[in-house]
């Protein structure tokens, strides 16, 4: 038993080795992402008061946050116990937890696309008030959890014999589709139906922001083929000129109407982040439902294993958007930065 143990903690160390390089760039962009999702979480606690338009920010903010820290683990352990998995009950919270977070993060943009439709291609029509964007947390919670339940049926440590110094030793790795026939069938077909799910959430998303970037184009073109040229008419609003979305003072027509859009070019970024870091887990996932034998090289499986987790780059890039596209945001975070250092 003790040699046993020997020969999978080497075959562990090996293959760890392998794929330390993408390894350490997703616990660095994990870590990076985690830190900045929590200032986006502090600056709406204390800065920002809870507006209409920017409901789902923080939430979302918390979604990202757990899901660097989940991913993060997630990809340590089976980085560093590949041959030899700690717990199968603990491979099967984990894979469930990441299957959920993922669900509530690609349906809560996909509810902000919404939002943000019913407000500039419907603004006379019904809203999401303070009731339904409550209720909407609640439908994509429960709708995580039972398309992520049979997370916990379908994946799990799967047994498998590896050859090792002329002898056989049984290895076990944590796995959404396993060696056991029994459960091959169902595992590929659910999984199946999780890849179909997340290209629908992507399609919804993108064909409802359609029509809201087609207004917000048409909206500041207009006024500028009304406005006089003159140099305000292509400056950048200033921060002393932001106070609120629907709100802007100071500055030209065209600034205002720049600003006034200002939430929903930041969205766009967001859905597009969104669907960019999607594709590649989605195309690779497709190709390889079962991992296949790709450890030839260590480049191949290092490019296996990034692109295949690629999806974490939607919960780490959210709040790097909205210090880079988000005006008030920004103004809000240096505010509370100077607020911060005058207290020392």
């Amino acid at each position: 038993m003790h040699n046993k143990d020997a020969q999978l903690q080497f075959l562990d160390d090996v293959y760890s080795s392998k794929v330390f390089p993408t390894t350490l760039v997703y616990n660095v962009a994990a870590a990076l992402g985690g830190l900045a999702n929590i200032v986006v979480i502090l600056v709406y606690c204390f800065r920002i008061q809870r507006e209409t338009h920017r409901y789902y920010i923080p939430v979302m903010s918390a979604v990202d946050f757990t899901g660097c820290v989940i991913n993060a683990f997630y990809f340590h352990l089976v980085d560093s116990h590949h041959f030899d998995y700690p717990s199968d009950l603990l491979c099967r919270i984990l894979s469930f937890m990441v299957i959920f977070n993922n669900g509530v993060s690609g349906h809560i943009i996909l509810v902000i696309a919404l939002q943000r439709y019913l407000i500039l291609c419907h603004p006379f029509g019904k809203q999401l008030n303070r009731t339904w964007r409550r209720a909407s947390l609640v439908i994509i919670i429960m709708l995580s959890v039972v398309y992520g339940s049979p997370t916990i049926y379908a994946s799990g440590t799967s047994p498998e014999v590896v050859f090792y110094d002329n002898q056989n030793s049984t290895r076990e790795t944590c796995t959404f589709v396993s060696n056991v026939k029994s459960k091959i069938s169902f595992q590929r077909g659910y999984f199946g139906f999780l890849l179909a799910v997340i290209l629908l959430n992507i399609v919804i998303t993108a064909g409802l922001y359609f029509p809201v970037i087609r207004k917000v184009y048409r909206s500041i073109a207009r006024l500028e083929e009304t406005t006089f040229p003159d140099n305000r008419a292509h400056e950048t609003p200033s921060e002393s000129q932001i106070n609120d979305e629907e709100d802007g003072v100071g500055g030209s027509n065209v600034s205002r109407a720049r600003l006034k859009h200002n939430m929903s070019v930041t969205v766009l970024f967001i859905i597009v982040a969104y669907i960019v870091s999607f594709l590649p887990s989605l195309f690779t996932q497709t190709l390889v439902i079962k991992e296949p034998e790709i450890s030839d090289t260590v480049t191949h499986i290092n490019l296996y294993h990034f692109f295949l987790r690629f999806y974490i780059f939607n919960h780490i890039l959210n709040p790097f958007i909205y210090i880079g596209f988000d005006m008030k945001f920004r103004k809000e975070f240096k505010i509370w930065i100077c607020s911060c250092e005058c207290r020392k």
